[in-house]
């Protein structure tokens, strides 16, 4: 009498209660109370266009199945067994209760690759500005007359203007 295995997932904190988001990894793990040699589990994958199987051999009470990239494919109801073949007999649990898995895609807005967009082109922006500033602030202070220049050429200019007054 083999006992109905337990089975749970884990996957990224920002993923939905029962969901995972579309590229990111995930594992089911299933395990039961007892081990027996020879053992093996298997997890099964019931979804609308039909079933599939995965099987690890039971080398501890428990096993993990492993998803590195979550694909729409990867979602439906996960149901995990408990195989034992004990002289050419095959002893097979009764599966677990279905474990539902949705494929979510990833909010744009929180998007790694979209934060990433927006800090480059801030900084670019950013960067545009200091330097347009500097440059405006470089080049006023060279335009600009010292006091010194601006006493002289009011002091030319108005000798100038004298001078040519008295000509007349």
């Amino acid at each position: 009498d083999l006992l109905t295995p337990h089975h749970w997932y884990n996957t990224s904190s920002e993923a939905p209660a029962g969901s995972v988001i579309k590229g990111e990894s995930f594992n089911i793990t299933c395990s039961t109370p007892r081990q027996y040699p020879g053992a093996s589990f298997q997890l099964r994958l019931v979804r609308s266009n039909g079933t599939v199987r995965q099987s690890l051999p039971a080398v501890s009470q428990s096993v993990t199945f492993t998803f590195p990239n979550a694909q729409s494919s990867n979602e439906g109801y996960y149901y995990c067994l408990y195989r034992v073949q004990l002289g050419g007999r095959t002893f097979v649990s009764r599966e677990s209760q279905p474990l539902p898995i949705a494929i979510k895609d990833p909010d744009p807005l929180l998007s790694p690759m979209v934060i990433s967009w927006l800090v480059s082109g801030v900084t670019f922006v950013i960067a545009v500005i200091i330097i347009f500033i500097v440059a405006k602030v470089v080049c006023n202070k060279e335009k600009k007359p010292s006091e010194l220049e601006r006493e002289t050429r009011t002091c030319v200019d108005n000798t100038y203007v004298a001078l040519s007054v008295n000509k007349l």
